[in-house]
């Protein structure tokens, strides 16, 4: 499965992120997004970086062996640069950095 258990790092926690632990492995578990849609916007989010992993895999649709497969770079061998599809794609991260930069309020 894609879900990682539970490790030291869930100790560390105090109890308000104890609890939003263990509601991400819960839905996790459970396999629904919508409640890891809204534990990422609460003030722990996904807590730790192994919960952080176990989260962004499923939301990916990734297994732990897919996430760490590096077969996709094959497919970047023969993209130009200067192609529509390139541009599309570079658009895309630009787009995606700047949101998560003014949802999480990073400054350059």
């Amino acid at each position: 499965g894609g879900v990682v258990a539970a490790g030291a790092s869930k100790q560390r926690c105090r109890d308000p992120e104890k609890e939003q632990i263990r509601a991400v492995y819960d839905a996790l578990s459970r396999r629904d997004m919508q409640s890891l849609e809204e534990l990422a916007y609460t003030q722990h989010g996904f807590c730790t970086s192994e919960l952080r992993r176990a989260a962004w895999l499923f939301l990916l649709g990734l297994s732990p062996t897919e996430a760490v497969d590096p077969s996709w770079r094959r497919m970047l061998v023969g993209l130009k640069e200067d192609t529509k599809e390139a541009r599309v794609m570079q658009a895309d991260v630009q787009r995606s950095v700047y949101s998560w930069d003014v949802h999480t309020g990073i400054r350059k």
